[in-house]
């Protein structure tokens, strides 16, 4: 769009941008895809059960002895010898956040080709990516065993398994009820992974209302800076920004004093890598949640819910309950200006909060249902609002916190069995 002169309107200076770019810019809203049914279960586990791994979990939660075992077993009877680091092509454990983030870090700098020397500033914001997951990684193990536990459930040939750059799949079990693996793909993991596309909920408009604020989707630097510069000349004194990219990041925008583009590139520059600003991201109205849920659906409804407290896993859940009462509450719902991550949680129980909660989440899933989205995670929080959608993630790339895994891998296996086999084989 091309920016006239500044223009007055009386004695007053009104900025060219004003109500161009935020709340006058037709949304840019494209047709759900309706999707073939995904015929595959999946799951991604960040670790291998190697002893010193198992110790670490036990001295943090005794109650995972059981759980741990069974998850040894499974893999010494999958992959006999993986130890000795031949089978998984010396696959690497993480032993801290500190270590997951330092190898984030390392592949960041090494895509991208930043160095200190070249750029300090980059490479500043780079080191601000260090700080560690505040979710235990000892808790990521504990869910990678219930991932393979919850595989039982299915036939063979059903889930594949992502380890890092391997690919597992589901062979079935043994005749004592052991779930076995094999590096081997089925033609069910093939096919699934042909189609597999991520869920842009900022493109569906239907989900916009269940957002309670507005989101505007903006390509590339200018497209970004022009929207800040409008949101700041309305009044608003924050934004929240978010890359379209699956996990790619979430910064809160302080917008007081920001008038022209060089303010905004500024306060952008300072917290946004460089080759985010090239990519499509969603800019919205500033709405903090104070607590939140997590809402797996899979063929279209909604099969569990758990509480979003990141001190939570499996051996977290409460035995035969699909939908979960708590609420995962937020230490540092808002900040001022940087790159934003919820932080520390802890939860309180809260039926009433709950239920409103899974009322909201069913409502989502009806509407997606009718557009062929049938498989995803939706988080759910409160607002000074009332309670509204945050965002939708692919199942496989949604932390379950303390998802009894046993309810997605059932709900696959029904839609599975209910399908005559011409379609399951047409699917696959």
């Amino acid at each position: 769009m091309a920016i006239a002169e500044s223009v007055r309107e009386g004695n007053a200076y009104v900025p060219p941008y004003q109500g161009r770019y935020f709340t006058a810019r037709p949304q840019q809203f494209g047709p759900p895809p309706h999707r073939a049914e995904p015929w595959t279960f999946e799951g991604n586990i960040q670790n291998l059960p190697t002893d010193d791994k198992i110790a670490e979990v036990l001295a943090f939660d005794p109650r995972a002895a059981e759980l741990m075992a069974f998850w040894r077993e499974v893999i010494d009877r999958s992959f006999p010898g993986w130890s000795d680091g031949s089978v998984f092509n010396d696959f690497e454990n993480e032993t801290s956040g500190t270590d997951r983030a330092m190898r984030l870090l390392q592949d960041d700098l090494e895509r991208h080709e930043l160095t200190p020397r070249r750029d300090y500033l980059n490479f500043e914001i780079f080191l601000n990516r260090m700080t560690p997951d505040p979710r235990d990684h000892r808790l990521h193990a504990i869910d990678d065993a219930e991932t393979i536990r919850s595989l039982t459930h299915l036939n063979a040939g059903e889930a594949v398994i992502f380890l890092g750059a391997h690919r597992l799949t589901y062979d079935g079990q043994d005749k004592d009820g052991l779930p076995r693996l094999s590096m081997a793909l089925s033609e069910f993991g093939q096919k699934k992974r042909s189609r597999e596309s991520s869920n842009p909920y900022w493109t569906w408009h239907f989900f916009q209302k269940y957002m309670l604020r507005r989101s505007v989707t903006v390509s590339g630097d200018s497209d970004l800076l022009w929207t800040l510069c409008d949101m700041a000349s309305q009044g608003f004194r924050k934004a929240f920004l978010k890359n379209c990219v699956s996990k790619g990041g979430t910064w809160t925008i302080d917008l007081e004093g920001v008038r022209f583009l060089r303010d905004a590139a500024m306060r952008v520059r300072s917290v946004v890598y460089p080759h985010n600003l090239a990519m499509k991201a969603m800019v919205q109205e500033h709405l903090p949640f104070t607590h939140e849920q997590r809402f797996f659906v899979v063929n279209g409804r909604v099969v569990a819910s758990v509480c979003s407290d990141r001190n939570f896993s499996t051996l977290d859940q409460i035995p035969g309950k699909r939908l979960d009462h708590r609420l995962a509450a937020l230490a540092t719902p808002e900040i001022e200006h940087g790159a934003f991550d919820r932080g520390v949680t802890s939860h309180v129980t809260d039926r009433k909060m709950a239920a409103r909660f899974a009322r909201l989440a069913r409502k989502i899933a009806n509407d997606a249902r009718g557009h062929g989205i049938l498989d995803y995670v939706v988080d759910i929080g409160l607002t000074s609002k009332g309670p509204a959608a945050i965002e939708v993630n692919e199942l496989e790339l949604s932390g379950p916190y303390s998802l009894n895994r046993d309810w997605v891998a059932k709900a696959y296996a029904r839609r599975q069995r209910s399908k005559p086999s011409s379609d399951v084989a047409a699917a696959a």
